[in-house]
């Protein structure tokens, strides 16, 4: 699809793209080093040369990793405030400048991830997010910080999202980077290692297993069109792309009855 003229024109030249991505990198590493140095200035200072300090480090190791993981996205903060702004749904040219300063951003996000592994899962992460930009509501558990476009989020409360989870935003279409936003609503469980493209909606309780795929523009709900028997469980939806898996009481109850007779066969 056609690019509309202000996209179009922050598409980057070569020698502007060259200087670009040399002061990202210069950033990037600095903001690693802004990270790192104090916690090995402060380890310095620390000879591990007999037992006590073995037990001491395991203790120390936490608040160096805690302050390490927080310059880094309070880096990402900064600089998406300050170089980019809010996120719309707008679609970008994947040369454009604004597109390279959200990926440097993103790959903030992503390596405070490698010294965040303490905090996954906690009230912190959530945190995190919102200060990006997303809109993320009360007792949500995150596992994963694998997400961008964070102004196009939005996630219900008492969501759980599982490790290594993917929340994308956007896709790249012809060098053109296309947005549109993602809803979770309340109650909603996402399994391990889920993709979630843009443009789909979770609605509230929705469950999504495992290794799953939600396409683009895609609805996952949690109660089918359908009238239900009173023995109907709530939907889940598995697989790549996702699909409705529906199972019943019922049918749990005879798959317990089949295991049982199965056991006493054997026996």
């Amino acid at each position: 699809s056609a690019i509309s003229d202000d996209v179009s024109s922050a598409v980057l030249n070569r020698p502007l793209r060259k200087i670009v991505d040399l002061f990202l990198i210069l950033m990037f590493y600095s903001i690693l080093a802004l990270g790192i140095s104090p916690s090995l200035l402060f380890l310095r200072f620390i000879r591990i040369n007999n037992y006590v300090h073995y037990l001491i480090f395991p203790l120390i190791s936490v608040p160096v990793f805690f302050w390490f993981f927080m310059i880094i996205v309070m880096s990402a903060v900064v600089c998406k405030w300050v170089m980019i702004g809010r996120v719309d749904d707008r679609d970008h040219h994947a040369s454009s400048l604004r597109r390279q300063l959200s990926m440097f951003v993103s790959s903030l996000l992503i390596t405070s991830s490698l010294f965040g592994q303490l905090f996954l899962g906690t009230s912190l992460i959530p945190f995190c997010l919102s200060l990006l930009g997303a809109k993320i509501g009360k007792r949500t558990c995150i596992n994963s910080l694998k997400i961008d476009d964070w102004d196009l989020l939005t996630i219900g409360g008492d969501v759980y999202i599982a490790e290594n989870t993917v929340i994308q935003c956007h896709t790249a279409e012809g060098m053109v980077f296309k947005c549109m936003p993602v809803r979770i609503g309340r109650y909603c469980e996402i399994g391990k290692q889920s993709v979630i493209l843009p443009g789909a909606v979770l609605r509230m309780g929705s469950v999504l297993g495992d290794l799953s795929l939600v396409m683009k523009n895609e609805e996952i709900t949690n109660i089918s069109s359908d009238n239900l028997d009173e023995d109907e469980e709530s939907m889940r939806w598995e697989g790549s792309p996702a699909r409705v898996c529906t199972r019943t009481r019922a049918h749990l109850v005879s798959l317990d009855k089949n295991s049982l007779s199965r056991r006493n066969s054997v026996s």
